[in-house]
């Protein structure tokens, strides 16, 4: 019974779609627009089938703790440092309310780390810090107060501003060497992160390459161009896959931080930023974050410091976006949008390493 239905169905082709898209939209089939979404980014106005090289795969890494799902990313409120004590009570108010972990950009010199991280269960959380001038010094003061404190191996975290390998080995769960370049064109973006891999491995030659991609997380700014921001995620994915090959190691994740930046937008206010923040959410979730901060239209309002917050959780219970590992994966636009993004992207990243 179940053949027949499908045989009573005709083939289509994009031809056919062409027509029917051309028929609906009360335009000639030459008017069909291709859109332009991004510098050197062009998209069809639909796609089908016949634009896919091959079956979809499966991208992103499956999460295997319960609790995160199978598609697992932590929630981490961002905590601007200027007074240690003063951010720590935050940083506690945060972990009591539904957080994951922090994010702490420290701004002063000097931080003590003891004084920022005290009452906070650093084993069961990931904390991110993204450091300024200071970075030995403050790795140094978090190593000797997690030493005294903590275990050690069950540690989770990413450093930001780190250029060498500085953290003992006994830290075998927390990322020392974070990558970030300022928000700009998609290939523009991803290209020079891949850059800074390699550079990375180049400056640490007394460790074995395997050390150094083991200790990598990235930090990309997401805007609300919804699919492309899909795909620049899971595009990544692809070309950190391509890249560590050429070193001969595999199954090595890197931590994705993804950060969605303030926004606003007036025809939206009030709440512009938790419109545009929680459509950037959402985009860094399917497109396979490890983590992601919301930043709030003013740090210093609590309400909107927890309508930020809470936007992650609402997307985790609520939308439930942490049953299936990939959600993208399958959507004829994201896979090709994906494969179009790390095809340019790994001819520019050749073109960098060349000069």
């Amino acid at each position: 019974m179940e053949n027949q239905l499908l045989e009573s169905f005709s083939e289509s082709n994009f031809e056919n779609w062409k027509a029917a898209a051309a028929e609906e939209s009360k335009k000639k089939v030459s008017e069909l627009e291709l859109i332009e979404i991004d510098k050197d980014i062009i998209i069809q106005s639909f796609y089908d089938a016949s634009f896919r090289k091959e079956s979809p795969a499966i991208i992103l890494p499956v999460g295997q703790d319960k609790y995160f799902g199978a598609r697992a990313w932590h929630n981490l409120p961002p905590i601007v440092v200027s007074n240690e004590k003063e951010s720590n009570k935050k940083a506690l108010h945060a972990l009591d309310n539904g957080a994951d972990g922090v994010f702490f950009i420290i701004r002063k010199e000097n931080c003590r780390a003891g004084d920022l991280l005290s009452g906070i269960d650093m084993e069961i959380c990931q904390l991110n810090f993204s450091l300024q001038g200071t970075a030995h010094s403050f790795i140094n003061s978090f190593a000797d107060y997690a030493d005294k404190n903590h275990n050690p191996k069950n540690i989770k975290g990413l450093f930001f501003g780190v250029d060498d390998l500085i953290l003992p080995n006994e830290f075998e769960k927390l990322k020392s060497l974070g990558i970030k370049v300022e928000a700009s064109p998609t290939v523009q973006q991803l290209a020079p992160l891949l850059h800074q891999v390699v550079l990375k491995i180049e400056s640490n030659k007394k460790v074995s390459p395997n050390a150094v991609l083991n200790n990598i997380g990235f930090s990309i700014d997401c805007q609300s161009n919804f699919f492309l921001e899909i795909a620049k995620l899971r595009a990544l994915r692809i070309l950190w896959n391509c890249l560590i090959e050429g070193y001969s190691v595999s199954e090595i994740n890197p931590y994705i931080h993804s950060l969605a930046i303030v926004n606003r937008d007036e025809v939206f206010e009030p709440h512009a930023n938790m419109l545009n923040s929680t459509f950037s959410g959402m985009a860094s979730i399917l497109g396979g974050c490890d983590g992601i901060s919301i930043f709030p239209e003013n740090p210093d309002d609590a309400m909107m410091s927890r309508i930020a917050q809470n936007v992650p959780i609402i997307l985790r219970e609520e939308s439930n976006l942490h049953r299936v590992a990939d959600p993208a994966a399958g959507s004829h636009l994201i896979e090709h949008l994906t494969n179009t993004i790390a095809e340019k992207s790994w001819q520019q990243f050749l073109n960098l390493v060349k000069s």
